[in-house]
């Protein structure tokens, strides 16, 4: 006895979310990528002009992460609440655009890190602030697949969420934002 084959037929807003989900896995992607190589920093002296160049470059570069770290923070818990009830009751446009608010920081803000990493050199805290970014990647790759219209396990969501904000916190925790105001 042949089974009939159910299939699912997406609406035009779960279609276009599931291609911002795919934008949001290339921008993951080459955040990655951005994070697979250190910077080369050329030495840039010891003179006090070198020094505050190099000062005003980390101190600009963790603002800069910070607001867009915060801003997809905001994008992920926008994901998780506007995901959170019946499946029939999600607003895909507004999940796309939370989407997107990941997708278009992630990528600058590992240019960002890597920067930072770059100028701390030498610092034994340069290497985990790129291991951070790295699980933050991977934490927003997760959401991002669990974000899929497809997947209605509202469960891993929520745990994704947990994940995130370990994520976000250990990043935060590295020295390099000791002092971010």
């Amino acid at each position: 006895v042949q089974q009939p084959k159910v299939t699912s037929v997406l609406t035009e807003p779960q279609r276009a979310l599931i291609s911002t989900i795919s934008e949001g896995q290339k921008a993951v992607e080459e955040a990655e990528h951005i994070l697979d190589t250190k910077l080369q920093v050329p030495d840039l002296g010891s003179d006090p002009a070198s020094l505050k160049w190099k000062q005003n470059q980390l101190d600009t570069n963790k603002q800069n992460v910070s607001s867009q770290i915060a801003a997809m923070n905001a994008a992920t818990a926008s994901v998780i609440t506007l995901t959170s009830g019946p499946p029939e009751d999600v607003d895909h446009q507004a999940v796309g655009a939370a989407i997107s608010t990941i997708s278009s920081n992630l990528p600058e803000m590992a240019k960002g890190v890597k920067l930072i990493s770059a100028l701390m050199e030498g610092e034994e805290h340069d290497d985990r602030l790129m291991d951070a970014t790295r699980r933050l990647c991977k934490a927003f790759s997760d959401l991002l697949d669990a974000a899929k219209p497809e997947n209605n396990n509202l469960r891993e969501l929520y745990q994704l969420d947990g994940s995130l904000g370990s994520s976000v916190r250990h990043h935060h925790q590295c020295r390099p934002f000791d002092n971010v105001r």
